[in-house]
């Protein structure tokens, strides 16, 4: 699109870099005391689309490669909906996890507040503990393509995100 001087009117969106403490706090689960009962590598979790006739179910597991359950639900919702789609519904309130038997790591937490994702009932919790036992928190490209996206962050918090270890974390004081 050229201006009436040839120039290019291209509107420039500016970046954000994710606010880790804010977005942390506004996840609005209660906070695990002490340790969950659940050690299992895997854990399964879903987000609901609230605001239709019925609720939508996304679905995701933890472990086989796939990243954190709440991860891949957001991917399911993600592919299922579209970027601007699923950002609708995000802007709107509309999503909600549930996440019952082990809480959700801080990671998790992080990017779920920061998407203003609720719990669905009190008997979603998080934690400020990684839950990386060993392994990494990842997103998969769909999920980082996203929040570049229509979320506006930059990929350089994406990946401070993703490479963040506990110390990391221990250090902002959550």
């Amino acid at each position: 699109m050229s201006g009436h001087d040839g120039r290019s009117q291209r509107t420039r969106i500016a970046r954000t870099d994710l606010d880790i403490r804010a977005s942390w706090r506004n996840f609005a689960a209660a906070e695990q005391e002490g340790e969950h009962d659940d050690h299992a590598p895997t854990f399964r979790a879903r987000l609901v689309v609230a605001g239709g006739e019925r609720p939508e179910v996304f679905e995701g597991e933890t472990g086989k490669g796939k990243g954190h359950a709440e991860m891949t639900a957001l991917d399911a919702l993600i592919g299922s909906k579209g970027a601007e789609g699923a950002a609708a519904l995000f802007r709107g309130g509309l999503v909600y996890v549930e996440a019952a038997g082990k809480p959700c790591c801080v990671h998790c937490s992080t990017l779920l507040g920061f998407l203003g994702v609720r719990p669905l009932s009190g008997a979603t919790t998080k934690t400020r503990n990684t839950m990386l036992a060993g392994g990494a928190w990842g997103l998969s490209a769909r999920v980082k393509e996203f929040l570049c996206g229509p979320c506006h962050l930059t990929m350089e918090s994406i990946n401070g995100l993703e490479a963040s270890l506990q110390r990391d974390f221990d250090r902002l004081h959550l």
